[in-house]
């Protein structure tokens, strides 16, 4: 394993969750995951994670963007009329006497307001310990990363490795550089006095039984 710093140029604003850290593990997990629904591989999405893992933790930090520019934006999602049509008596009601319609109030279809973060820069960077020639290729074949990519954020350009053995994923001047539990042995480094805050701290981050009280770094 080397000790790296990977960039991706960035050809099209990325868009990421609220209050989200995005670590490298996190991002390959997700192109991985999405590899295991669409068939292209069988194996485990956490396991298969080309970076350095001690205890559940991954040495990967937080994304870091080069000149960065960010707005909120906000997405109403709902019913999805051609995948959906197949469950059509779970959300078209028909009362007698009326002509059916969609229900967007209730049932598994209701419309939702998901918000997200939209970020313009030239690159997004991360220092990481593991398989750097992996993990770059997982990206450039993943074509984009982030949330909405089917929107057509996230495009990814040229992607520059720089294997470096003096940079740390984990700490820099006495501050976390991602999310690190307070009982888990790499945080013994962190002034007990530090900010700490219950957060996702391993794949899959959406998994609330992957939350912990965490030393964090600043947003």
């Amino acid at each position: 394993m080397e000790t790296f710093e990977i960039t991706v140029e960035l050809k099209s604003p990325v868009v990421l969750g609220t209050d989200t850290f995005w670590t490298l593990d996190g991002v390959c997990f997700g192109i991985l995951d999405d590899m295991r629904k669409v068939g292209l591989t069988d194996l485990n999405p956490v396991d298969s994670i080309p970076l350095k893992c001690e205890d559940g933790l991954f040495y990967a930090s937080r994304a870091f963007f080069d000149n960065d520019v960010r707005q909120d934006k906000a997405k109403i999602g709902g019913i999805r009329p051609v995948k959906d049509m197949q469950e059509a008596t779970s959300f078209i009601s028909s009362p007698r006497g009326r002509m059916p319609k969609v229900v967007t109030t209730r049932f598994p279809f209701k419309s939702h307001l998901s918000r997200y973060v939209e970020i313009g820069a030239r690159s997004v960077s991360w220092i990481a310990v593991g398989n750097p020639d992996a993990v770059a290729a997982l990206i450039v074949n993943a074509g984009s990363v982030g949330a909405l990519r089917k929107d057509g954020h996230g495009k990814v350009g040229e992607v520059h490795v720089v294997v470096d053995a003096s940079l740390d994923p984990l700490i820099t001047d006495g501050m976390p550089l991602r999310p690190i539990p307070e009982t888990h042995a790499a945080a013994k480094v962190f002034d007990p006095e530090l900010p700490k805050i219950e957060d996702a701290w391993r794949p899959s981050y959406f998994d609330i039984s992957n939350r912990a009280v965490c030393f964090v770094p600043a947003r």
